[in-house]
């Protein structure tokens, strides 16, 4: 499987082992290698040009190395009747400086004076290492020296090459029509010269001016010396080499709108543009969409001279842009080209050139080259016949075919081959061979136009190519059973509820201090009868506004019906991984045993759940509980009561892993208490806003060293006594808070010391010390983070002053926009002024019970409790937590009100119940608030249950509040913040992609409102990169979209997709990105919605790489959050193209808006899209990610749609182009024949005149 994956990736050679270029890039990443090799590396696709195109250099493995491991000249011995030569690598054994002559490896003589001069004034010496070539004749046997050179290793080689070949940057100063003036170097070192004209234009193609930045080679500097120097700075006379390869610096195209039109036209306030480079000279007014290729210059335009870094070199109207506009007036052309009736008009023109037309006929009607491996050659024979009675003449057969994707070439009779058209008599027939190379794995269907004298007849032609890897890929993965489990019997559900069960009377750890239980909330019977049956009439019956639109009357009962139903499904779930005939392993006082495929079952199952054990040989006989202690690979090791270890003798016995049920008592219990407890206007806000006087008002912002928030007492007695609090900012205070800790012993050191602090009521340590009314009410703002945007300011200052409090105060943060450091921002001004001193034991992190010691990190330990001594955890001025396990303090019987402020980060990926855990222990009443930082665009919770879902649980309470009128967009009253600000701060900077990644994602989900403020390193430099270019569809594009059309498939007993071609061309992009590229694993993140096919990536990838640090490989779900430089999305489904419209329906999975929203905003400087471009069409979200690519020259691979392809429209307009010069040149050919004619007539008109002059 190996061999077979590198033979793919990296191209066999004649041993088996990838071949390496001779020559290596120097130290910038520029390669010296000569332009016969400039192709070579360019392997984005697993196809013939991996084969092929990374080796060419001539096969070194039966070469003798030399002392530094270079591999010398063959030495070879050639003889015939008159010669012998030999040419080898040799060391000077003999040298007579002063005699003129010397020996090579003690046999070959030569003269000094002869070779000298052939050696660039190096000398000979004693010892010198030389490559050498000398003959003999058979009747003369004294060897003739016709070849000798000093030896040039590798390094040598490379070092003399980059004193020949010199990179060198420069900027336009001027230019004019007989030169161009640059200045050398980066830094601008004055150091000028001026390229003539010619020169410039022979090297490209581009109209320089001033400002612009340049990239060009100098060739055959002949020095005596190698002089220092690098790719930015010439230390020698530049007039003395060869200008070639002119280029721009830095490239890169992109739609945006013209933005300023005032003596100075603007792209996206960042690209500067004239007339000259609008394609057509169109005339482009402010706020018209625009695609344009720009190039790195410096120039100064407007009215104010603002700096703008890039110049447009050409300028067209935007498709793209006008396609998903709403807000622009477009042109006629423009309109027509958006129609349905413009890409029915395509598809009606594509469908009606494969018809057969005039008596001509062309066998067959599609052409399918038989499937055949990539790199490989199959040939088909097709039949032109002309039934008609005239003649009809065949202008030429063309095929619109991408060379990376596959060639085809065309072979008439060679008694035709001369001839430029082709005579059809009547009832002729003519055989033509295609002969098709494959490239590309998968599917491509591409057109073959025959181009007759009035018409044009169309054949499709039908290329699969395969990789050799497939079959060993598909047998060799190695993955593990993911067979379906056994549909459930909810009877037998219902039965085991009622069966008697024994607990396990074992206990793990000690109790914990609860002065209050939570309810059961147990499924109730009926309810499972109703999940039986689905039974709606039932469940109306039951619960009779369950399914009714959500309001606060019916807010307790339709959240608890939706939680039952989750509940309910997920024990279904669960029951598929019953499993019979257990035999358990007693060790000790526990017992262990083996559950296959433990790792994926669903729900996952957990440390100190329970397990269900019962004798399958006594249906009626109770059930005993056991307790997991320990969970290691698929070993279970569990803990029973007394009365099973005196009962079990080691018979078989069927187990039921339990579903934990402490979150969802949480989830009731919240939302049982949310209704009585926060209210209507809370739960349900109208658009009135009753606006509070602020907690604290901040009087001005003042940027200094310390991040602080000093506040002025409002006690008139006070004087100028402001509270100042220790000089340190906030990442000082972790790390002395660490130290601190450390110097405790433990956390509870900590909480003791907290402890003695506080109040020693017993009861005062649940009573929430919140004043009615605050002590501090003006502040001088001090930042901890002083990088806050302004955006990100105005949330802080928004939470700090509680204006609209008690309601809800939303933080909505696209991908990139920096929430949750707002989030820790406003945290830190909230807390460090209610007290005059930090404490090291105000900090806490309060985990899970069921979660494990070993996947907290290291560096947090010291903060981390899992609520052993809930009493002292709840005396933390700040606690961080899930929303799940903050109800642990419902156990304690808080009073009502006890955080002053809730923060819940990632809010809109939690259910509403799951929001009203912590939202119940605000004391909102006393000024407190809640704080959700989130997305409501991004994925939300993730139910089991469809009937939850339809009930609307999988409705974020951040989601539910944004689409109500208070919270919604209102661009009319808040033209600048676009939201009402004191509810809701948008944040619109993003700090993590390139403009171009971002411009999709912001016009489709976000108003078109977000900003590229992404550093140059993290963003840009990539796709800047010149060793990137051998996988960029367009230079200076950070985005490919490459098509595949393989094949989707799930193995016998499993609903998991994988889809091999897309696994090994993910495989090549990985590869080419690490060996050429010089990005490691961690840079690289790969994306795909299903199971299967992430295990097949990385099984391939393993083998590929030979390396277990591969790139992470997760699903959508694993990957929200967080981010990576590159991404690569494998979409996996794909289906023959007759049969998209009809499987379109069973795709919801991967049509989901949130989770495409998800996958393409984790790229920070490149996106790699793999996937079936006819299936992604369908959809409204994929459609546009592919219209973009095309419009930015970023797509490869496959055929597109026919209503996509900008190549069907092509061949229409070049055939009317044909057709009229051919009607050009017929009119020209008879206005020839009558002038030829006329001459005729009139030369034998004079031959009767006489000329009487002469």
């Amino acid at each position: 499987m190996l061999r077979v994956l590198w033979n793919a990736l990296m191209g066999p050679t004649d041993n088996g082992e990838p071949d390496v270029p001779v020559d290596e890039p120097d130290d910038q990443g520029i390669s010296v290698e000569s332009n016969d090799h400039d192709s070579e590396i360019e392997v984005p696709m697993i196809n013939i040009g991996m084969a092929n195109k990374i080796t060419g250099v001539p096969d070194s493995k039966n070469k003798p190395n030399d002392v530094n491991g270079n591999a010398t000249a063959d030495i070879e011995e050639t003889s015939d009747d008159e010669r012998e030569t030999v040419e080898a690598t040799g060391i000077i054994t003999a040298f007579d400086q002063f005699g003129g002559k010397g020996v090579v490896d003690r046999q070959y003589q030569f003269d000094i004076d002869k070779f000298s001069e052939e050696n660039l004034g190096k000398y000979f010496q004693l010892g010198s290492k030389v490559d050498y070539k000398a003959e003999r004749s058979l009747s003369q046997p004294q060897w003739e020296m016709k070849f000798l050179k000093l030896h040039e290793s590798k390094v040598e080689k490379i070092n003399r090459e980059r004193i020949r070949h010199r990179k060198v940057v420069a900027q336009v100063k001027a230019a004019t029509s007989e030169y161009v003036k640059v200045e050398i170097g980066k830094e601008l070192s004055n150091l000028s010269i001026q390229i003539p004209m010619g020169i410039v234009r022979s090297c490209s193609k581009i109209y320089w001016m001033s400002g612009d930045w340049m990239q060009f080679n100098l060739e055959n500097l002949e020095l005596d010396e190698p002089e220092p120097g690098n790719d930015f700075t010439l230390a020698s006379d530049v007039t003395r080499g060869k200008i070639s390869g002119i280029a721009p610096l830095k490239t890169k195209t992109i739609v945006g709108k013209v933005t300023k039109c005032k003596r100075g036209l603007l792209i996206d306030h960042s690209i500067y543009f004239t007339q000259k480079v609008c394609r057509s000279n169109c005339i482009f007014p402010e706020g018209t969409p625009v695609r344009c290729t720009a190039i790195e210059s410096s120039n100064r335009v407007g009215e104010g001279k603002e700096n703008v870094n890039w110049r447009a070199i050409l300028v067209e109207r935007s498709r793209f842009l006008q396609y998903t506009a709403s807000d622009v007036d477009m042109d006629a052309d423009a309109v027509e080209w958006m129609t349905d009736e413009y890409s029915y008009d395509i598809v009606s023109r594509h469908k009606a050139l494969l018809d057969d037309k005039w008596g001509i006929k062309i066998t067959p009607r599609v052409i399918r080259f038989p499937p055949v491996t990539t790199g490989a050659t199959t040939t088909k024979t097709i039949t032109i016949s002309n039934t008609a009675a005239s003649i009809i003449r065949l202008h030429k057969i063309s095929c619109k075919v991408d060379p990376s994707v596959c060639n085809i070439e065309i072979k008439v009779p060679s008694k035709y081959q001369d001839d430029g058209v082709i005579p059809f008599l009547p009832n002729m027939d003519m055989v033509v061979d295609l002969k098709c190379h494959a490239l590309l794995i998968g599917k491509t269907t591409e057109l073959c136009v025959f181009t007759f004298d009035d018409f044009q007849i169309g054949r499709i032609v039908v290329v699969i190519g395969q990789p050799e890897g497939e079959t060993d890929l598909e047998k060799n993965a190695g993955d593990k059973d993911f067979s379906i489990r056994k549909e459930v019997d909810i009877n037998e559900i219902i039965a085991d509820r009622d069966r008697r069960c024994i607990k396990s009377s074992q206990k793990i750890r000690a109790p914990f201090f609860s002065q209050k239980r939570l309810p059961a909330y147990e499924v109730p019977g009926g309810m499972w009868e109703v999940f039986r049956d689905m039974d709606e009439e039932k469940l109306k019956g039951l619960y009779k506004n369950a399914l009714q639109p959500l309001s606060y009357e019916n807010y307790k009962e339709k959240f608890m019906v939706s939680l039952w139903f989750e509940e309910m499904e997920n024990q279904q779930i669960r029951r598929q991984y019953d499993m019979t005939g257990v035999v358990l392993t007693k060790v000790g006082e526990k017992y262990t045993f083996t559950a296959p495929g433990l790792q994926d079952f669903q729900p996952p199952v957990n440390i100190r759940e329970n397990v269900d054990v019962r004798d399958p040989e006594n249906p009626d006989g109770c059930r005993y509980e056991g307790t997991i202690v320990k969970l290691f690979g698929d070993q279970v090791t569990c803990m029973f009561s007394d009365a099973f270890n005196l009962h079990y003798t080691g018979f078989p016995l069927n187990v039921h892993f339990r579903l934990g049920r402490s979150t969802y008592r949480r989830c009731h219990f919240a939302v049982e208490t949310a209704v009585g407890y926060l209210g209507e206007p809370f739960l349900f806000p109208t658009t009135e806003i009753r606006v509070q006087n602020p907690r604290i008002v901040v009087l001005e912002e003042e940027v200094g060293q310390e991040g602080i928030l000093e506040g002025v007492q409002e006690d008139e007695s006070v004087g100028d006594n402001v509270y100042s609090p220790t000089e340190s900012i906030f990442p000082k205070i972790i790390a002395q808070t660490r130290r601190n800790l450390m110097q405790m012993g433990s956390p509870s050191n900590a909480v003791a010391d907290l402890q003695s602090r506080r109040v020693s009521s017993y009861r005062s340590r649940f009573i929430s010390n919140t004043a009615e009314k605050p002590s501090c009410t003006s502040v001088i703002l001090r930042w901890f983070n002083e990088k806050l945007n302004d955006e990100q300011k105005d949330a802080v200052r928004r939470i700090i002053r509680g204006q609209a409090r008690p309601l809800p105060y939303i933080i909505y943060g696209p991908p990139g926009t920096g929430k949750t450091v707002t989030v820790v921002e406003a945290i830190m001004q909230n807390i460090l002024p209610n007290t005059n001193q930090y404490h090291p034991g105000d900090f806490l992190r309060l985990n899970g019970f069921l979660r494990s010691e070993q996947a907290v990190p290291e560096t947090i330990v010291p903060f981390c409790t899992d609520g052993e001594d809930l009493a002292n955890v709840a005396m933390h001025r700040l606690i961080i937590s899930t929303c799940t396990t903050a109800g642990q303090f419902f156990t304690l019987d808080l009073s009502v009100g006890h955080f002053t402020h809730v923060f819940i980060d990632e809010a809109g990926y939690c259910t509403e119940p799951e929001a009203m855990i912590p939202a119940i222990l605000l004391a909102w009443s006393k000024g407190g608030q809640l704080i959700l930082a989130g997305d409501p665009n991004q994925l939300g919770p993730v139910l089991m249950s469809d009937v939850a879902q339809n009930c609307k649980l999988s409705m974020s309470f951040l989601e539910r509040l944004m689409v109500r009128p208070l919270y919604r967009r209102d661009v009319d009253r808040f033209p600048k913040e676009k939201y009402n600000p004191l509810v809701l701060t948008k944040l619109v900077k993003n700090y993590r992609a390139h403009p171009t990644l971002l411009k999709l994602p912001s016009r489709l989900f976000y108003d078109d409102d977000l900003e590229s403020a992404a550093s140059f390193e993290e963003a840009h430099e990539l796709c800047q990169n010149p060793l990137l270019n051998t996988i960029l569809a367009t230079q200076g594009v950070p985005l490919i979209f490459h098509g595949i059309q393989g094949k989707s498939l799930r193995e016998r007993g499993c609903t998991s997709w994988y889809n091999i071609a897309e696994v090994l061309q993910i495989v090549a992009y990985v590869v080419v990105l690490k060996s050429h590229c010089g990005l490691n694993s961690e840079d690289i993140g790969i994306i795909t919605p299903y199971r299967k096919q992430v295990d097949k990536i990385r099984f391939a990838l393993e083998h590929a790489i030979m390396d277990d640090n591969i790139p992470k490989v997760a699903s959508v779900e694993e990957f929200q959050g967080g981010e990576r430089k590159v991404m690569i999305i494998s979409t996996v489904r794909s289906v023959n193209d007759n049969q998209v419209e009809k499987n379109v329906h069973r795709l919801g999975f991967l049509y989901q808006a949130k989770r495409f929203n998800v996958a393409i905003t984790r790229a920070k400087a490149l996106m790699i899209v793999v996937g079936n471009p006819h299936v992604l069409s369908k959809n409204r979200y994929w459609s546009q990610l592919l219209r973009y690519s095309i419009e930015l020259s970023a797509y490869k691979g496959c055929n597109l749609p026919v209503d996509f392809c900008p190549k069907i429209p092509e061949v229409f307009a070049e055939y009317e182009q044909d057709k009229k010069e051919r009607e050009l040149a017929r009119a020209e050919e008879e206005k020839t024949k009558e002038e030829v004619q006329h001459n005729l007539l009139d030369n034998n008109d004079n031959d009767d005149i006489v000329d009487l002059d002469f």
